[in-house]
């Protein structure tokens, strides 16, 4: 099976956020396919404007549910779009002294102490957080 858009030697354009997933795709797909695969890793807007201005990339991987923002600033490709991958937002706490998180609700509580985003103006993962953050609650106190 070959890697979607791959060739024999093939340059991916794709979110750093991607990276360890990626990284495990070519450990297994390179030697069995004996394709070489390049990732350049970064922060979407970025990956837009090298592409922009006449980066040459194989094939480009993004997220498909990417702010109204990033998404326009993609050439357009719909139609050698797919599905690959996705992320999951987490929230993490210290094992040994966290505050004890069961819903996003327990952000607010006085026993967290901070709290920390990607950058939540122009880092999709940031925005989806922020965002996720406002539907279910807890953003207004979270921003004291």
């Amino acid at each position: 099976m070959r890697f979607p858009c791959a060739q024999p030697t093939s340059l991916f354009f794709a979110a750093a956020s991607l990276s360890e997933a990626l990284k495990e795709i070519a450990q297994t797909y390179e030697p069995a396919s004996g394709d070489k695969l390049s990732f350049n890793l970064g922060a979407s807007s970025t990956l837009a404007l090298q592409i922009k201005q006449g980066a040459p990339p194989t094939c480009f991987l993004r997220r498909r549910s990417e702010d109204e923002r990033t998404r326009q600033s993609w050439p357009d490709h719909r139609d050698t779009r797919r599905s690959l991958l996705s992320n999951t937002l987490v929230i993490v706490v210290n094992a040994e002294n966290g505050a004890d998180i069961a819903v996003p609700a327990d952000l607010a509580k006085p026993a967290v102490g901070r709290v920390a985003l990607a950058e939540p103006q122009t880092v999709p993962a940031g925005i989806y957080a922020k965002e996720y953050l406002k539907k279910s609650g807890p953003m207004e106190k979270i921003n004291r």
